[in-house]
């Protein structure tokens, strides 16, 4: 559950001030979530992550730092999908009628994003976040049938059944 937590607090910290800016008109944060959407759904989180995980150096890992080499690199694949959902809630905000009174009696961008974005974006924050902790856990099992386990890793070298495949030594959940 910490993993699950930790890529879905690190998506989050990713997410939120680019959808946000994206949301209230920055086109390039806007473009380069179209990009990282794009590139994840053409070559997908599973097969990209399955690369950068399955290294030698992943699986000699303790279980604490795996857990945070694992939530680093499965935000850094998920943050677009959950930036792109923040940005279209924000613009759907920033297109409301007090926005427009807040505009004219002179508040800045900062004053209405702390003031009128962020409050308005906390009840779907707070179901994404669970949303996405959910979808991590869900990576990390069928990375696991990948056998690319979090934390360390051995080789077996010889079974009754079955020879040559990798085995957690710490168990997962």
């Amino acid at each position: 559950m910490r993993l699950g937590f930790f890529i879905a607090l690190f998506r989050m910290i990713i997410a939120l001030p680019i959808g946000i800016f994206a949301g209230m008109g920055r086109k390039t944060l806007s473009r380069i979530i179209g990009f990282f959407n794009t590139f994840f759904s053409a070559v997908p989180m599973l097969i990209f992550s399955y690369i950068v995980l399955n290294f030698n150096y992943c699986y000699r890992m303790q279980m604490e730092k795996s857990i945070v080499a694992f939530a680093i690199v499965l935000a850094l694949v998920g943050w677009s999908k959950l930036a792109g959902i923040i940005e279209d809630v924000t613009k759907r905000i920033m297109a409301e009628d007090f926005i427009e009174g807040e505009l004219a009696i002179g508040k800045t961008k900062t004053q209405i994003i702390f003031q009128n974005v962020l409050p308005h974006l906390i009840p779907h924050g707070v179901s994404q976040f669970f949303k996405e902790m959910a979808m991590g856990l869900f990576l990390v099992a069928q990375l696991a049938v990948l056998y690319v386990f979090v934390g360390t890793t051995r080789e077996v070298g010889a079974m009754a059944f079955r020879a040559n495949y990798r085995m957690g030594l710490e168990p997962e959940w």
